[in-house]
């Protein structure tokens, strides 16, 4: 997928094309207040109808070519890079969103994977007849 974003693209239309693509994953904006390095829930963006433009530092039209094979850390520096914007990704766990500070080095198909395969809930069915059974 090729991610066209010009300076009007909202922060809401970016995070819903992103997750149509990884629906196990999400991304989300920061603002690092305190320039620690460290982004916590009080420096996430929380309007999305905010345009990119306006929360970058870099007042450009970019493009960044996310697939599968992209890791995370390409598409958070992808961001950075092009249009002065925080973004972290983040994998779904159950009702938890996790951010993905340990696994930046994996591709996003890996990680989509790995949370569409953690929220399948498990089967609750016992055995149907004995051909379902283990014998012991």
């Amino acid at each position: 997928m090729n991610l066209t974003i010009t300076p009007q693209s909202t922060l809401q239309e970016i995070k819903t094309l992103f997750h149509q693509h990884f629906s196990g994953l999400k991304i989300d904006f920061f603002v690092d207040a305190n320039h620690d390095g460290n982004l916590t829930a009080n420096e996430q963006i929380k309007d999305y109808t905010q345009s990119i433009e306006s929360i970058g530092s870099k007042r450009t039209m970019g493009q960044i070519s996310i697939d599968g094979n992209t890791t995370v850390a390409e598409v958070e520096a992808g961001f950075s890079e092009l249009f002065g914007v925080l973004v972290q990704v983040f994998r779904q766990s159950g009702n938890s969103w996790l951010m993905t500070t340990t696994s930046d080095n994996n591709t996003l198909s890996k990680l989509n994977d790995l949370a569409v395969r953690s929220n399948i809930p498990p089967s609750t069915e016992g055995p149907v007849n004995s051909n379902d059974r283990m014998e012991l």
